[in-house]
């Protein structure tokens, strides 16, 4: 499927592709580092309510 996403992605003409993923799911941080995926900086914080918040990471390939 990711490699389904990295063609489809660059046919539309995108020079990389970056997937977003909960820190907290480690079996899909994992698969995406195992398949050439880079983490970028920065967090971004999902404000759900005030007693949760989750926190995505955005993993890049250059295509």
């Amino acid at each position: 499927m990711l490699e389904r996403a990295k063609e489809t992605a660059k046919n539309s003409g995108a020079e990389y592709l970056r997937l977003f993923v909960v820190d907290r799911n480690e079996p899909a941080i994992r698969l995406y580092i195992k398949n050439g995926f880079i983490r970028g900086n920065g967090v971004y914080d999902e404000v759900i309510d005030d007693d949760l918040i989750l926190h995505e990471y955005g993993f890049e390939t250059v295509l």
